[in-house]
């Protein structure tokens, strides 16, 4: 028994994945069936799993119906099982067609599921109690709010090759001088911008009220994208490309 962290009731509550359980399906080495969790602190050796991050963090029902159903939506939306209008333009993989509201609170959920962990693993990143409210109530009452709160950019990384099968655990990043965390799972960079002071140059990469997803592909002129892979890749336990 235990309070469930998202309806805040006591009940019984279930093991299940801090970070959804899919974005691990195309990480798997096939040779090892491991994948490589990377790590951006130089002083910190890279290491492979062979199975994601779990804890006791809600009820069933909360688990198994409320957060499962934006998994469930976000699962569709990145494996191509939503029939999409998707185009290449400026630098972006435009998907237009996406419901607004299950496929932001997917996004939201991955970064409140970080948030509340008391895995190791998660303990860089913590946001204010009245955030982490926020986006409890957001998810418990199907509230996707607008587009830059906790908006999420998505970033297609230049070195897919050398990242598919990796993993970034959540850590604080500066964006464009604002607060966020960046996190990558799934083959892609998840960069949430958590301070708004409504100044954001990039608002036009968040999920439109209409269903519009911009997914850049990194930019080598973009400064603040372009951090992430550099951060990365100077850990000395880094792979190489063959």
């Amino acid at each position: 028994m235990g309070t469930c962290k998202l309806c805040l009731k006591v009940r019984p509550l279930v093991e299940g994945h801090v970070l959804s359980e899919f974005l691990y399906a195309d990480l798997y080495d096939p040779d090892r069936h491991k994948f490589h969790e990377f790590h951006t602190d130089s002083t910190k050796r890279n290491v492979r799993r062979s199975s994601g991050y779990y804890e006791r963090m809600m009820c069933d029902d909360c688990d198994n119906r409320i957060i499962s159903g934006y998994e469930t939506y976000g699962a569709r939306v990145l494996n191509r099982g939503v029939e999409l209008l998707e185009v290449n333009e400026d630098g972006c993989l435009v998907s237009r067609g996406v419901d607004y509201a299950d496929f932001k609170l997917f996004q939201i959920s991955l970064l409140w599921r970080s948030v509340i962990s008391t895995r190791d693993e998660f303990r860089n990143i913590s946001v204010a109690p009245q955030d982490a409210e926020r986006m409890r109530q957001m998810l418990f009452e199907r509230d996707p709010g607008e587009p830059q709160e906790y908006g999420c950019v998505m970033l297609i990384p230049e070195r897919y090759d050398q990242l598919k099968h990796a993993i970034l655990p959540p850590e604080y990043v500066r964006l464009d001088r604002h607060g966020g965390f960046r996190l990558l799972a799934g083959g892609f960079w998840w960069l949430y911008l958590v301070s708004d002071d409504g100044v954001f140059e990039h608002k036009e990469y968040f999920l439109s009220t209409e269903g519009t997803l911009r997914c850049v592909y990194e930019d080598r002129s973009n400064n603040f994208i372009n951090q992430l892979a550099r951060d990365l890749v100077k850990n000395p336990t880094f792979p190489k490309c063959p």
